[in-house]
């Protein structure tokens, strides 16, 4: 008797977990009870292959799970314009991570809020950058004096073996950090440079292992694998992070004419209008910790080189150009 109820709420189990759970979201790959895909995405790390594979079985749009949670991967341009851009209302909220709040004291940024506070300052952001060229000639004129900066430093190397890394990292990081303070790292500015990267290769050394990817999206499992938690690395690193942006944002508001309407940079605008909200007694909606780059994820200047890397069109067209080439 009691083998046969045993028996049955095995069935039942594995019913629920393999087909009853799955029945309203896309097709995908079958999960394991209680792990999900998460075996598939460790080897081989971090999981690109796998990836490849369902897109090519499943399409466009799947589900694949880690732990017991369904996550919708959509993997075209195509798909992402219709998904995020025409209906992006829709899909605007984010789900709350707790490693994310750990870092930074509290729900803020802009990538990982939701709801009023993150509609104002994307709207902010959004009005802000396009002041500053995004969209516009002015900012074709940035990127194309990076680019000539790239081609500058690889004449320096002709007939030898050169790492574009580095000078790719500090083209777009140029690019970013014009918007961001108003200024380019060059040949003064190196060190700086170098201390931004380093935190960024903390980031992404110090949280691609597999115990910290499954971490990310299920926090609890820090209690029972081994190592340090998320939790504990993330305050390990969150400290001088924190503590470098801080210094950068004390200091360029000592730079700054309050008095003057036009801005400079994001920062220099953000900050002017931290000052108008403080006057009038709202101290809560624009933090100087709001301004501290969303970083959880990969580094800033590597989601700007690889972040469309994986979609099947990216791939096409780079097979096709190394054929021409």
């Amino acid at each position: 008797m009691v083998l046969n109820l045993i028996l049955v709420a095995a069935v039942a189990f594995l019913f629920h977990q393999l087909i009853w759970k799955r029945r309203n979201w896309p097709a995908g790959p079958t999960p394991l009870p209680l792990i999900g895909n998460l075996l598939s995405l460790r080897s081989p790390a971090p999981g690109y292959q796998a990836f490849d594979k369902w897109t090519k079985k499943y399409g466009d749009i799947y589900t694949f799970w880690l732990g017991t949670r369904p996550y919708i991967l959509v993997s075209s341009y195509e798909a992402l314009k219709e998904t995020f851009i025409k209906d992006g209302e829709t899909y605007a909220d984010k789900k709350p991570m707790a490693f994310q709040e750990a870092f930074r004291g509290g729900s803020y940024g802009v990538v990982e809020t939701n709801g009023p506070f993150w509609r104002e300052h994307r709207r902010f952001a959004i009005h802000q950058f396009r002041d500053f060229g995004v969209g516009k000639d002015r900012m074709e004129q940035r990127i194309m004096i990076e680019v000539e900066d790239i081609f500058r430093n690889c004449d320096k190397t002709l007939g030898e073996g050169v790492d574009l890394t580095d000078i790719f990292d500090r083209a777009i990081g140029n690019v970013i950090n014009q918007m961001l303070f108003g200024y380019r790292f060059d040949e003064t500015r190196a060190d700086e440079f170098r201390t931004i990267r380093a935190f960024f290769n903390f980031n992404s050394g110090e949280f691609a292992s597999f115990s910290m990817r499954v971490q990310f999206f299920l926090p609890w499992m820090g209690y029972i694998m081994p190592g340090p938690t998320i939790l504990d690395r993330f305050k390990k690193y969150q400290k001088g992070f924190t503590e470098f942006f801080g210094t950068q944002i004390a200091n360029h508001k000592n730079e700054i004419d309050f008095e003057l309407e036009d801005n400079s940079d994001y920062v220099e605008a953000y900050l002017k209008e931290q000052r108008k909200r403080e006057k009038e007694g709202d101290f809560e909606s624009f933090r100087n910790v709001q301004t501290v780059p969303d970083s959880s994820g990969a580094p800033e200047i590597d989601k700007a080189k690889l972040g469309g890397m994986h979609t099947k069109e990216f791939r096409a067209i780079l097979k096709k150009r190394h054929g021409e080439l």
